[in-house]
Formats: structure tokens, C-alpha cells, sequence
């Protein structure tokens, strides 16, 4: 538990988690607040779907200091491909987005090469 006057929280890693989509919601709602500091997030093997891929996108989007966002080892698949990579690169505190060992065709990997801030 953190308290008042508390370092900020700058890394969090939840992974090997059944987090799943609505779980990850949570921790977006709290990655989108002004005052969140989050340099890390690690949601790796959680069981995240296509289906919070919106969301997850505009939290990032939103958030002024999130450097590397770990989402390897879940069941996202091409579907959610262009907005990852659109995120990475409009994202300019993002460092490193991390989405190996999931469900993507061959055909993705050229779309991720465009971007130098994506792992696959």
C-alpha cells in the first residue's frame, strides 16, 4: 500500500496474472490520472485480448511519462497491430513496447519494423 508522501510509484509489473481485459482496465484508469508517475507497466502472460487494445492505446496516448509497457505473452493478434505501432511511435516518452510471444501472422512484422520501439 502507498501512502501520502510516498515516492511515486514508477514501476508496476502484475504479469503471470489472470488480469485479463476488464483487469487492465483498472490499472489504465489509474495510468491516466494526472498525478500517476508510472514509468513501467508489466502486464506480461495476464490473458489481454484485441479487446482492450482501444483502451490501452489511449492510456498510453494519455500518459506523460510511461517509457516501456511489457506485453508480451498474451492473445493479441494482428488486429491490434496498427494501433500498437501507432501508439509506440506517437508516444514520445515511450522507450520500448514489448509484444513478443503473441498471436501475430508473419505479415505483421513489417508493419512492427516501422517502428524501432517495438519488440516482437
Amino acid at each position: 500500500m502507498l501512502k501520502k508522501g510516498s515516492p511515486p510509484l514508477k514501476y508496476l509489473a502484475v504479469g503471470l496474472n489472470k488480469v485479463g481485459d476488464e483487469g487492465v482496465r483498472h490499472l489504465l484508469v489509474a495510468l491516466r490520472h494526472p498525478s500517476c508517475e508510472l514509468e513501467e507497466l508489466d502486464v506480461e502472460m495476464t490473458e489481454l485480448t484485441d479487446a482492450c487494445i482501444e483502451d490501452l492505446c489511449a492510456a498510453v496516448k494519455d500518459s506523460k511519462t510511461l517509457k516501456k509497457l511489457q506485453l508480451q505473452n498474451n492473445s493479441l493478434t494482428d488486429v491490434s497491430v496498427p494501433a500498437l505501432v501507432s501508439v509506440a511511435k506517437a508516444s514520445p516518452n515511450m522507450e520500448q513496447l514489448n509484444v513478443k510471444y503473441n498471436d501475430f501472422s508473419e505479415d505483421m512484422f513489417e508493419i512492427f519494423e516501422t517502428c524501432s520501439k517495438v519488440r516482437y
